[in-house]
């Protein structure tokens, strides 16, 4: 065991007391070749190691008498078979020796310390899918290893889930049960052919009765949010005369969503050019 108040990561430790002295970081096995030391994979869940910021900001990849860490929604993975893309000097060392979660959607993402680095509630839903979804990277990915949790924003002292973690998890589920709803929206509603020529203003769209089958034609398709505004949409190939009932029977079972019509296009043709 490495002890964490030893003289290397004293000298990098920017808080003594939050550090621990004496201290002890996990068992790691040996570096293969020129790599990083690794430490072995945990279970998620109750009982895996609480990880101080500190700890984690030791293992930056710039000494490889450590392993190579980097934290994602409280998280803490070991991406030492990643070093070339996570050690210093490489593309994604940014991502490394912290909670840096905003960095998976910017980059370039600046922060006044780790708690704003780490905070992801306020992102927008692309920014807030595309960090989960790094997250979900990590966790099935064969090679990096699960290593514990970082104190902080997410996980207090003991490894228990914060409520701001109950509230990122709520919005990632809401936001998987909406995509799992648009998949199947797309499967009954087929989007609309497409075609835009270069230099010209608009583009056409049009409904084929060989592949959406006879009657449909364009109309816009809006899912709706919980709290009832327009989220995510696009041009279906919809039978006008059973829209209405379409719109009943999703709010019956669940799905939210409207169709707008697009005012380019006469109601009932099959295809039209728009802006």
């Amino acid at each position: 065991h490495r002890c964490f108040g030893d003289e290397a990561s004293a000298e990098v430790c920017s808080n003594p007391g939050s550090c621990g002295p004496g201290r002890e970081l996990p068992a790691m096995e040996p570096a293969q070749g020129d790599g990083f030391p690794r430490y072995a994979k945990v279970p998620r869940g109750p009982g895996a190691r609480v990880w101080t910021q500190d700890e984690v900001r030791l293992h930056d990849g710039t000494s490889k008498e450590r392993p190579l860490l980097l934290a994602i929604v409280g998280e803490v993975y070991d991406v030492g078979t990643g070093a070339e893309f996570y050690s210093q000097g490489k593309g994604y060392s940014a991502l490394a020796a912290g909670d840096n979660s905003r960095r998976f959607a910017d980059l370039g993402e600046e922060g006044e310390d780790d708690q704003a680095l780490a905070k992801v509630e306020d992102m927008s839903n692309d920014d807030f899918k595309a960090v989960l979804g790094w997250r979900g990277f990590y966790r099935t990915h064969e090679t990096y290893r699960f290593v514990g949790v970082v104190q902080g924003r997410y996980y207090d002292a003991e490894g228990r889930p914060t409520p701001e973690l109950g509230r990122v998890e709520e919005r990632h589920k809401a936001q998987s049960v909406a995509a799992q709803s648009k998949k199947e929206l797309q499967q009954r509603f087929k989007a609309c052919n497409s075609r835009h020529k270069a230099g010209e203003p608009t583009f056409e769209i049009w409904c084929d009765d060989g592949y959406h089958g006879k009657g449909k034609a364009p109309v816009h398709i809006y899912l709706k949010a919980k709290d009832g505004s327009d989220t995510d949409g696009w041009c279906a190939c919809v039978a006008p005369k059973l829209r209405p009932r379409f719109e009943e029977e999703a709010a019956a079972g669940g799905h939210q969503f409207r169709f707008v019509e697009y005012p380019e296009c006469e109601k009932g043709k099959q295809r039209c050019s728009r802006p």
